[in-house]
């Protein structure tokens, strides 16, 4: 079990490496597929639930519902498969993931 520390810790770091603010407000694409992002990692890497995310979300001025929250993770990969950008933000939290190049 993680602790809310790092849970805030790890979301601060997400959010310096991804360069835009994920609770924004906005279904922006970037922004909403950098949010799934997060919301993948949370769930795989942290072990959250989608409530929990969702209270995250909400506690951040964002009102996401387990439903978005769970279309979002679920397409994180497709997206992440999709956008160098997206990839380099999940290698850069989770470089173990990938081989060396």
């Amino acid at each position: 079990m993680v602790s809310r520390e790092e849970i805030e810790d790890y979301i601060y770091n997400f959010e310096q490496l991804a360069k835009v603010d994920v609770f924004k407000a906005t279904r922006q694409r970037d922004i909403a597929e950098t949010r799934y992002l997060l919301y993948y990692l949370l769930n795989k890497e942290l072990d959250l639930s989608d409530t929990y995310i969702s209270l995250l979300c909400k506690e951040n001025g964002l009102s996401r519902e387990r439903s978005s929250i769970n279309i979002g993770y679920n397409k994180a990969m497709i997206y992440v498969n999709q956008s160098p950008r997206l990839k380099g933000i999940y290698r850069g939290m989770h470089p173990d993931k990938f081989k060396k190049e």
